[in-house]
């Protein structure tokens, strides 16, 4: 069975105000790097440009690269943050860049891949020496590696990857065999988020003690956290 990494880029395409996790990755970034920095960032999975914005905004000489799989992303992408920032169309697991990064952002893609260790494992190994690797995603933190291939039909009949969540302790073993520091901050939705035509899209429970759960039209729950690896 060929799986095809996640195409549901429905999602992106005509949101471009800050989602909460953004905003704290805003917030995350300043506490973790200074404010004069003006070094090389690489954006994974860039999407419609909001992180770009993001880092273009708070360190404005910092010299920003950004890569998407989709090229109708990019096409938004390129309207929104201008001609300076470079986009480049490519599969990641075949992309190899031209140098090594002081930041690299990695949010919402990690849960794509059925082995993350190899993907994290390049990701750090393009950072420069006492720089940065942030990521947002599916982690679970129960000790269960999770792997899901789903097929939407409301989009297609293919089936997908994207929604897989592995676990704190085998991310957390992955890096201390890397020697890296790192350090994990769990992301508690503040708001209730209603279900959507698009099956795939996450919406919220809310429980008797006013806790939420974030769903999917795929019965599956998620926790997500913030992580941030420094080389």
């Amino acid at each position: 069975m060929k799986i095809n990494k996640n195409s549901q880029i429905e999602a992106y395409k005509n949101i471009f105000s800050l989602k909460q996790h953004e905003l704290e990755f805003k917030l995350l970034i300043q506490k973790t790097i200074p404010k004069d920095f003006d070094g090389d960032v690489l954006d994974i999975g860039c999407a419609t440009g909001n992180a770009i914005n993001i880092i273009k905004e708070i360190y404005p000489n910092s010299s920003i690269t950004g890569i998407d799989l989709k090229k109708e992303l990019l096409h938004i992408a390129r309207k929104r943050v201008g001609p300076k920032p470079k986009l480049i169309q490519a599969c990641i697991t075949k992309y190899t860049p031209e140098k090594k990064f002081d930041l690299i952002i990695a949010s919402g893609v990690l849960s794509i891949f059925d082995d993350i260790s190899k993907m994290l494992n390049k990701w750090i190994n393009w950072l420069k020496k006492n720089s940065t690797l942030y990521i947002y995603g599916r982690f679970n933190s129960s000790d269960i590696d999770t792997i899901v291939y789903f097929r939407n039909l409301n989009y297609g009949n293919k089936w997908e990857s994207g929604l897989n969540a592995f676990s704190l302790k085998t991310v957390k073993k992955f890096l201390q065999r890397k020697k890296v520091k790192y350090k994990f901050k769990k992301f508690k939705l503040n708001k209730d988020l209603k279900k959507q035509k698009n099956p795939i899209r996450t919406f919220t429970l809310k429980l008797k003690n006013s806790t939420r759960i974030v769903v999917n039209g795929a019965n599956i729950l998620a926790e997500h956290y913030h992580l941030i690896i420094k080389k």
